[in-house]
């Protein structure tokens, strides 16, 4: 299934609110639940992190959580 424009993002920042009890998250782990490529959430995952609503938490391994 192929996302418009922007999807994504809402998917990744959804699946980082209703867990973020269970966060920081990696790209892997969003991309399992989600359903999508680990290359496109990770990609998707910078790019949140540099429109800073998202904030890394981890280096090695990477891992996200919402910003705020």
């Amino acid at each position: 299934e192929h996302l418009k424009s922007g999807q994504l993002d809402e998917l990744v920042l959804g699946f980082l609110k209703e867990n973020a009890d269970s966060g920081p998250h990696g790209p892997t782990t969003v991309a399992k639940a989600l359903g999508r490529s680990g290359g496109a959430i990770g990609n998707c995952l910078v790019r949140l992190t540099k429109a800073e609503q998202v904030r890394q938490d981890n280096e090695k391994p990477r891992r996200y959580s919402l910003a705020g």
